[in-house]
């Protein structure tokens, strides 16, 4: 008899962590997340003849930016790290630079807080890929010298 309470009484308390669990998760909606959907909507606007802005996702802790560009890292004599070493300044200081409008600001600053980095994913015509990652930390650094 005991034992069946115990077993309720575990039971019940498991039932309610399970129930609240999910209501705190559900009810802490992502900032990022929103700032994905925004930025999917506008993608079109965000491309160019050279690049082409296929989206952003998040993946596990990390905001991916995907990019498709109009050439092969080949033809311009490179290799997909020589391409990502090169546009690794020039990311981190477009990102340094767009951080000073409110918008942007907002949205870095929810990436800070979500612990996220964000990875930009160039993707060749020959469907060779560059990554580049800016660290939380970076992202931080950036905000704090705004």
């Amino acid at each position: 008899m005991v034992k069946k309470k115990a077993i309720k009484l575990l039971c019940c308390v498991l039932v309610v962590f399970v129930c609240a669990t999910t209501f705190v998760s559900c009810s802490q909606s992502s900032k990022v997340d929103s700032y994905v959907e925004t930025l999917n909507k506008n993608q079109p606007e965000m491309s160019n003849p050279e690049k082409t802005f296929t989206g952003v996702k998040k993946e596990n802790n990390k905001l991916v930016v995907e990019v498709k560009l109009d050439l092969s890292f080949a033809e311009i004599g490179m290799t997909a790290e020589m391409f990502a070493e090169g546009e690794r300044e020039i990311a981190t200081t477009d990102l340094l630079a767009s951080s000073s409008g409110d918008e942007e600001k907002e949205l870095l600053t929810a990436v800070v807080d979500e612990g996220c980095s964000i990875v930009y994913r160039y993707i060749d015509r020959d469907g060779e890929v560059a990554e580049i990652e800016i660290p939380n930390c970076d992202i931080m650094r950036a905000l704090k010298n705004k």
